[in-house]
């Protein structure tokens, strides 16, 4: 199984995939009154509790793993092309963090949007999405919020599912 992550400081995007399919998909709140380090570490405990309280099957060892971790990275860009605060930004990747150390998975990956969906605006990038999905997706993706959907394409990435409309 992949569990792709679009993070944030209010809301983290998830997407679960099961044998190169989406299977659930969902949008946590973050509680957004406590310092950074306690937002890292509730939405970390959330995303093990939805994860694995039913979706990811335990090995052996009675641990659950997945088999691969996707968390969007964060980036600073230089003033004149940043459109958020450099301090929130900073803020995600503390989160970034927290749940590439937090979350058992066999293999992490962390890309920089610009490596996964290069420079497209959301709606651009969303309808290209849209075209790559199973027909059993399209619902999951269309009843998704904007942090989900983003979830959603990075598991795409992961995949390597971007690159090929489905018919």
């Amino acid at each position: 199984m992949i569990l792709a992550v679009d993070p944030g400081v209010t809301y983290c995007g998830l997407a679960l995939f099961s044998h190169g399919r989406l299977i659930d998909q969902h949008t946590p709140k973050i509680p957004v009154h406590t310092r950074t380090v306690d937002r890292a570490s509730a939405i970390v405990d959330t995303v093990n509790h939805w994860c694995y309280t039913s979706r990811v099957p335990a090995k052996t060892t009675g641990v659950p793993m997945l088999e691969c971790l996707v968390v969007e990275g964060m980036f600073i860009y230089p003033p004149k092309f940043q459109n958020k605060p450099p301090n929130d930004v900073m803020a995600v990747q503390t989160i970034v963090g927290a749940l590439l150390a937090g979350v058992p998975a066999a293999r992490r990956e962390s890309p920089l949007a610009r490596e996964w969906k290069g420079q497209l605006a959301k709606m651009v990038h969303h309808a290209q999405v849209t075209r790559k999905l199973f027909p059993e997706e399209k619902p999951m993706f269309e009843n998704a919020s904007e942090h989900a959907r983003d979830a959603i394409a990075l598991g795409l990435w992961a995949l390597r599912r971007q690159k090929e409309d489905i018919k």
